[in-house]
């Protein structure tokens, strides 16, 4: 079909960047964008705004304006995620500005009815390093954990905090086997600029720049609800001593006691080595950024 503008208008200073768009993975006619949308480019204020469409794309509606958490003046970095339930989640980085750029925290709102409406802000992390955000649902119906809704974000810069909700939103939680585990640092590698995804089977992955031109990718056994460094060539160690490498040491995982009492596994995939901090295999530095020519 032809591109439709979605945005409109005449003031410069209502500029747009940005930009965010999920679609219900259960109706795909259902379609939620979301951008940053200044209300003064000169001063650098500015909010996130959404728009909807019940059509699959073919017409667009501006949603309801979201409501800033208290303390915040500013709002940005929007990404959304889609559960299981037709909710769709916006995460957002709020913060105060002018006179300088200080954050609040990350923001989650909840839409019930397809991006026309939004909750009252619900803010789960706060730190002065939050920055970069971004959320992936389990919209897979054979996956065991489907409709749960995960987000990643920066904290600072070479640390990675994680949250999860299992009850469509009620209740955001950090990676661990309890009731409640705290949200906050996961991977703490030195990796930054985190994106999210999950795969049909209910794993997590996260993939993140490491030092200057180096991509990692981790991943998060769903049974285990911890984080595992995983190698480019899925290597698979049996139960023997902890391997060194730098993104952490391995560690021995059992499997999942409901389902097996085999022996655990070392599994590493996608280090450095701790001491000549070479790349993995497969994994290349370059003048253009991140490379991986095998996984």
């Amino acid at each position: 079909m032809a591109n439709i503008q979605v945005t409109f208008d005449s003031d410069v200073n209502n500029a747009r960047s940005e930009s965010s768009l999920v679609v219900n993975p259960n109706n795909p006619m259902q379609i939620v964008s979301a951008s940053k949308k200044f209300n003064n480019i000169q001063t650098y204020d500015f909010t996130l705004a959404t728009a909807y469409s019940t059509d699959g794309g073919q017409s667009w509606h501006d949603s309801a304006a979201f409501a800033l958490p208290s303390g915040a003046t500013v709002m940005t970095d929007p990404t959304m995620a889609w559960d299981d339930s037709g909710n769709v989640f916006m995460v957002g980085l709020a913060g105060k500005n002018p006179p300088t750029w200080d954050v609040v925290g990350i923001v989650i709102y909840k839409s019930t009815n397809g991006g026309k409406t939004w909750s009252a802000p619900k803010m789960i992390h706060q730190s002065a390093g939050d920055d970069k955000q971004w959320a992936a649902g389990d919209s897979n119906p054979a996956s065991p954990h489907h409709g749960n809704v995960y987000a990643v974000w920066d904290d600072p810069a070479g640390t990675i905090d994680f949250a999860r909700t299992k009850d469509h939103g009620a209740n955001w939680v950090g990676a661990g086997t309890g009731a409640t585990p705290p949200i906050g640092a996961t991977i703490n590698d030195g990796c930054y600029y985190p994106e999210i995804n999950v795969a049909a089977d209910g794993t997590v992955y996260v993939a993140a720049i490491a030092g200057r031109h180096v991509l990692r990718r981790r991943t998060r056994r769903p049974e285990l609800r911890r984080w595992e460094p995983r190698c480019p060539t899925s290597t698979a160690f049996r139960s023997s001593p902890a391997a060194t490498f730098g993104c952490s040491p391995t560690r021995r995982l059992a499997r999942s006691a409901a389902r097996s009492s085999s022996p655990g596994r070392i599994i590493a995939r996608g280090c450095r080595g701790s001491t000549s901090r070479a790349q993995p295999t497969g994994v290349t530095r370059g003048p253009l950024g991140p490379k991986v020519s095998r996984f």
